[in-house]
């Protein structure tokens, strides 16, 4: 389970440390932010999405550049609603 955190943080950091060159020569600095979440028995596949959808709007909220990882003990709205 910690290898996906551990790819998704790798490629997080490659991007924010690969500048894009645009054809006028000027440098792009770009970054992202990673949502993702683990395998929770029972979920079907929209409720998976679902949940790293979740997480991806918390890493957006929280600053921007970052991944965050929706363990499976973490409810959701919508599993709330459930």
């Amino acid at each position: 389970e910690d290898r996906v955190a551990e790819v998704a943080e790798r490629i997080r950091r490659t991007v924010a440390a690969t500048p894009v060159t645009l054809d006028d020569g000027k440098e792009l600095a770009l970054t992202i932010s990673i949502g993702a979440t683990y395998h929770t028995p029972g979920l079907d596949e929209d409720s998976m999405f679902e949940r790293a959808d979740e997480a991806l709007y918390e890493a957006k909220e929280y600053g921007r550049n970052r991944t965050v990882m929706l363990n499976a003990a973490t409810p959701t709205a919508r599993d709330e609603e459930e």
